[in-house]
């Protein structure tokens, strides 16, 4: 179920959520990760610095083996998880079992991140 991908996503952010997109976190200055019930999203290396790799799975097969950036349960409806470009392009995507999933983050920097993972469940 582990799956990547190379972008220079707009705006240098990306959204967690379940198909349906839910509402957006309010913007806070120098928070990486902002999050609501239904929507976490993700900032990362600038698009003029280069591609940030995105990596989407099952949080057992990517944990990298550190603690991660972000820990929380994300409401899944539909029972799947998408990764959306601020253009609301989807990037990566996942079914998952429940209408709630636990979804833990890693970055490998604080604040502008070339490598984002995103562990479900």
């Amino acid at each position: 179920m582990r799956h990547s991908i190379r972008i220079t996503p707009p705006n240098s952010l990306l959204f967690v959520s379940d198909p349906n997109g839910g509402v957006g976190p309010e913007f806070v200055a120098h928070q990486l990760i902002l999050s609501t019930p239904s929507q976490i999203s993700v900032g990362c290396l600038m698009s003029d610095d280069g591609e940030t790799e995105v990596t989407l799975g099952s949080a057992l097969e990517v944990d990298p083996g550190t603690p991660p950036a972000f820990d929380a349960v994300l409401e899944t409806p539909n029972r799947a998880v998408v990764i959306t470009t601020s253009e609301k392009e989807t990037v990566l995507s996942a079914k998952v079992p429940d209408v709630e999933t636990r979804v833990r983050i890693w970055v490998n920097d604080p604040k502008e991140p070339d490598v984002v993972i995103i562990g479900l469940g």
